[in-house]
């Protein structure tokens, strides 16, 4: 049954249970799959593989798509595939996608059939279906983007088979976002080798909606973004993000040498042009938060909010074995907002002692009344595991207190004789619950895909907090 808002308000008012009010915001909902985790093992031909969700995207009708990879355990020998699973609104496969919820995909017809897909990533298509977007090893290294109907098949009216595959020795995978159109935006890495040394530099590329380069974007189809901070000038290409104006965010990190590096962000206009309203003029900023454990800074996740404001996430710490969670917010020129936490930026753990942990941010998801979710890695509080980890920070950079007691939450996922998880990617569902998803151990070194749901307190929209209600969503489950 659905419920218009105003009906939902006075239920509020009146403490009348609504969906997740009943619970504490940060506590897993056990109305979803098990016990608050729904956990797919994935297997290719019947013999078991590893899997881990690096990426989630919810559909207007409730249904949540994960997107990942299938590998090899230690030594095994065989087929490895990428992936995209499909839980129906309460956490059970959906039957109506691939088989039993599962499309298994092979980015590699006709060459090597163990080919290892890495980093996978999912956009919904505009009019139905969605874009699988993987780096692949295979020989030599590049990506494969993928376009599959809403039953998770391959999409012949892409590319002729629903795939382009791209293969160079010079190219790594960073991650896509799709235009309302249907053009799909590819970030990844280029390894420039004429100069000496080596030079990394992100590009941002256009695919056309049946899947050729688009040659209107930028200088023949895509745009070359280098930040050149040190001696090294390796920019590594790590998320892109559509804003609403139509203007392209690409973020990674970039390197001063081999220990420091710096949250690096540009932005590009629709036309594939560095935008000179944004950092100073050339398209292009730098963030650094240089620890006392280490100068290694890196950028995994964006969101823009209403005002334009930037929030980026990622890790500051030394990259290997002390690190924190870190959260910087930018104003719309790409200025650091001293509005959030006095200088724009933010670092915490999600459980474990600050410098006792190996923490990283992966995932941002934007309430509309000013406060973000974030997860990603956490460390457990004794400094020795894996698991999900998720933090609501209030609008002004502090950790909320009404999530999780502090702000703050991680828990394992990890089921059978397994002990390590850890949480990739966050979105929001219609009625404001958190889904997380990742990896959680089945058996040591063997994943499988997890998504979790947790309770939170957020219904509203802006429109709410801002006195009108121009903006609420008009039904809620």
């Amino acid at each position: 049954m659905r419920r218009p808002v105003f009906a939902l308000l006075v239920a509020s008012l009146a403490c009348s249970a609504l969906p997740g009010a009943a619970q504490a915001p940060g506590t897993l909902d056990g109305t979803f799959g098990t016990a608050g985790k729904a956990v797919v093992d994935v297997p290719i031909g019947g013999v078991a593989r590893s899997n881990i969700a690096f990426d989630v995207a919810i559909q207007a009708d409730g249904r949540i798509v994960m997107s990942g990879s299938s590998s090899l355990i230690g030594a095994a020998t065989g087929p490895e595939r990428m992936v995209a699973v499909r839980l129906l609104s309460g956490g059970a496969p959906d039957p109506a996608f691939g088989s039993s919820g599962i499309a298994r995909i092979d980015g590699n017809p006709g060459g090597s059939d163990n080919t290892r897909y890495y980093d996978g990533r999912v956009e919904l298509a505009p009019g139905g279906g969605l874009f699988l977007f993987h780096g692949t090893d295979a020989n030599p290294v590049g990506w494969v983007l993928a376009k599959l109907t809403a039953a998770g098949g391959l999409d012949a009216t892409f590319s002729g088979d629903g795939r382009v595959i791209i293969s160079a020795a010079d190219l790594g995978a960073g991650d896509i976002a799709v235009q309302p159109d249907n053009r799909p935006l590819v970030l990844d890495d280029f390894l420039d080798t004429a100069p000496n040394p080596d030079h990394q530099q992100m590009t941002v590329s256009r695919r056309l909606a049946t899947g050729g380069p688009d040659t209107a974007f930028g200088d023949e189809g895509f745009r070359v973004v280098q930040f050149d901070l040190g001696s090294l000038r390796n920019d590594w290409a790590r998320v892109v993000l559509l804003q609403p104006d139509g203007k392209i965010l690409v973020g990674g990190r970039a390197e001063a040498s081999a220990s420091n590096s710096d949250f690096a962000l540009a932005r590009v206009t629709a036309a594939g042009d560095l935008d000179p309203t944004f950092g100073g003029g050339d398209g292009k900023v730098t963030l650094s938060f240089d620890l006392p454990i280490g100068n290694y800074d890196e950028a995994r996740a964006l969101a823009v909010d209403d005002r334009g404001r930037i929030w980026i996430g990622g890790i500051a710490g030394n990259g290997s074995s002390d690190n924190e969670a870190a959260i910087a917010r930018l104003l719309p020129d790409g200025a650091p907002d001293p509005g959030f936490s006095g200088d724009g930026k933010l670092t915490f753990s999600f459980n474990a002692p600050a410098n006792a942990s190996y923490d990283q941010i992966f995932g941002l998801a934007l309430q509309g009344d000013g406060r973000v979710v974030a997860a990603g890695r956490a460390t457990n509080a004794t400094g020795g595991g894996r698991w999900f980890g998720v933090a609501r920070i209030r609008e002004d950079g502090t950790p909320d207190p009404t999530f999780a007691g502090d702000g703050t939450t991680a828990f394992n996922t990890a089921t059978g004789s397994g002990s390590i998880s850890v949480g990739r990617a966050v979105a929001l569902a219609a009625d404001g619950r958190i889904v997380v998803v990742g990896g959680g151990e089945t058996a040591p070194q063997d994943m499988a895909f997890v998504a979790a749901r947790l309770h939170s307190d957020y219904i509203f929209a802006d429109g709410f907090e801002l006195g009108s209600t121009a903006d609420w969503s008009l039904l809620v489950d």
